[in-house]
């Protein structure tokens, strides 16, 4: 989904930006840009790049008081998270009426983890890695966005992509019968990642 097609620019904050590659598509827009962020360099980084705003630290520092935003976004964030619910409702503060959030997660029912699950591994090691907390599926983590008053607009899976399989494998496929097996992906959203687009509820 493209977030910012035929709307007017207003304001946009990245939780956990690394250096910014989604903002710098939202500035070249003519958006405001403001960015959260705990690695150093990667503030430094995002402070040359002329953001409005580039704050070092966590989301639970960070001064919202008067602050609105028409879009926040949190990319491989809420599984690192201790309590997301609380996470989640700081979010829900710092939108404007009607402003979207947009979240993505490792996915615990994709495709590769049910094949590691059939194998008798722990998918919550060898998948995710001890840094990320928790591993939601699609029922989890709406339900997680719903608590905290969010409405989903717009669920999908990303990351488990056919063509590109099949090519570093050296397996020549049909294009149609690539097409097809990537449509049955998508549709039982069967992604390595989650992806939401949660609008505000007022």
């Amino acid at each position: 989904m493209d977030l910012h097609a035929g709307a007017r620019p207003g304001r946009v904050l990245d939780i956990g930006a690394g250096i910014g590659e989604v903002l710098e598509v939202f500035r070249a827009e003519g958006w405001s840009t403001h960015a959260i962020e705990m690695n150093a360099v990667a503030v430094e980084w995002l402070q040359g790049r002329s953001h409005d705003e580039v704050f070092h630290g966590r989301l639970e520092d960070f001064d919202a008081a008067s602050q609105k935003f028409d879009i926040v976004m949190a990319w491989g964030v809420v599984e690192h998270v201790l309590d997301p619910d609380d996470f989640l409702g700081r979010v829900h503060g710092l939108l404007a009426p009607g402003g979207m959030f947009v979240s993505e997660v490792p996915h615990a029912q994709s495709l590769l983890v049910d094949v590691v699950r059939s194998t008798g591994l722990d998918p919550g090691r060898i998948v995710i890695g001890e840094q990320h907390i928790r591993l939601y599926s699609v029922g989890a983590y709406a339900e997680l966005h719903e608590r905290s008053g969010f409405v989903a607009t717009h669920l999908q899976t990303n990351g488990l992509d056919v063509a590109t399989i099949c090519g570093r494998a050296d397996v020549n496929l049909p294009d149609e019968l690539l097409a097809a097996m990537q449509r049955g992906i998508d549709d039982r959203m069967y992604g390595d990642l989650l992806r939401g687009f949660w609008r505000r509820s007022d």
